[in-house]
């Protein structure tokens, strides 16, 4: 299972670096994406803490319902790959 999800996340990292490089709007496409999933995954951990703060129930299992969070999940999933992506092309000397 960890060798198909670390192929899946290496070929999404490789589709999205190969975009980046051609440019234009496709890659204001990808990059509006990262904001807006990055967004989405503080937005999912900032609500997760005040509903524990709020409601006085500071447990450490009650913080970890963040993770199975579906918004969570796909926000950072996408920030995985995208920071993949990133690296790669930085590290071949295809980045900005």
């Amino acid at each position: 299972m960890y060798i198909i999800t670390g192929t899946a996340a290496l070929l999404g990292a490789a589709v999205l670096a190969a975009a980046r490089i051609r440019g234009g709007t496709l890659r204001r496409l990808i990059d509006g994406a990262a904001a807006l999933a990055l967004l989405v995954v503080f937005a999912a951990a900032a609500v997760s803490i005040y509903r524990t703060v709020a409601g006085d129930t500071v447990f450490l299992t009650q913080i970890h319902e963040l993770l199975l969070n579906p918004a969570f999940m796909a926000g950072g999933a996408y920030l995985a790959v995208y920071a993949l992506s990133l690296l790669g092309a930085i590290t071949l000397g295809l980045g900005d």
